[in-house]
């Protein structure tokens, strides 16, 4: 195949829109190596990367507690540490609410469960704005529990569970901050259950915590790879998926009639598998 590029002609203005990276666990920002790496991606130069986005962020949190298992207060240092390896090069969590302080949550089934989850993702937001202040973390993106479709994986708990959940972080964040931006659901499987169900919630769900207030969801994201069909073919095929998420998008108009049309849309997990 020839191909010839005449760079002599403008056409338009290609939107810069790949501007995220990311990794798991969150514990690697603690290592030099890690630190390493993003003293290198903070350097790419006219900002080529701006946002980070990291699995089990909330897992460097411990919890205090007394004797009786009640909650005195929280250890954000593992968490301060590795936020600031992001901040001082200039980068920007896209801060997945995942990972269980201390192994102390249990069921988000739950209703204690639940209310005791929002109550922490209030003092995660305190925190974070006084720590980095809130100009900075306003311009950070917060997101659920990656890939909850996963069934018996790194979510626990039905899509209705899933909606729940989404409604405690939301209600915690907005307690502090109403321009915190919080999207989701992060899924992998096209079309899967949970996505139509978290769909249909942000359209006309009921709002968990606050009733009489409609759901509000500031992004929605999927992870479509087009993951090749056996290991020898390390090429993933764009064109799957471009059509996976056209179809992602479809269902989101259909069933939203118009109501999801500009809540931007992301596919934030697309690395060749």
């Amino acid at each position: 195949m020839r191909i010839e590029v005449d760079c002599s002609k403008v056409r338009g203005h290609f939107p810069h829109f790949w501007e995220s990276t990311g990794f798991t666990p969150a514990s690697l920002l603690l290592q030099s190596s890690m630190q390493f790496q993003l003293d290198m991606i903070g350097a790419i130069a006219h900002h080529g990367i701006r946002y980070v986005r990291i699995h089990y962020l909330l897992d460097l949190v411990r919890v205090n507690k007394d004797r009786w298992d009640n909650i005195l207060g929280y250890d954000w240092g593992y968490l301060d540490k590795a936020l600031r390896q992001l901040v001082k090069n200039g980068l920007r969590p896209i801060f997945e609410l995942m990972g269980n302080p201390s192994g102390h949550f249990g069921d988000f089934r739950n209703d204690d469960t639940l209310q005791e989850w929002r109550d922490f993702i209030v003092a995660l937001a305190a925190h974070l704005i006084e720590s980095f202040g809130r100009d900075e973390v306003k311009r950070w993106y917060f997101e659920t529990w990656n890939e909850p479709d996963i069934r018996g994986g790194w979510f626990r708990g039905s899509d209705e569970t899933f909606c729940a959940y989404f409604d405690a972080c939301a209600d915690g964040l907005w307690s502090v901050e109403p321009s915190l931006k919080f999207g989701g659901p992060g899924t992998c499987i096209t079309l899967s259950s949970t996505f139509k169900a978290f769909v249909k919630h942000c359209v006309g769900g009921a709002n968990r915590f606050n009733p009489k207030a409609p759901v509000r969801v500031d992004f929605l994201s999927v992870h479509e790879k087009g993951a090749p069909q056996t290991l020898d073919n390390i090429s993933p095929s764009a064109r799957k998926i471009i059509q996976r998420e056209k179809d992602a998008l479809e269902y989101i108009a259909a069933v939203s009639g118009g109501a999801l049309d500009t809540v931007p849309f992301w596919n934030d997990e697309c690395d060749p598998q």
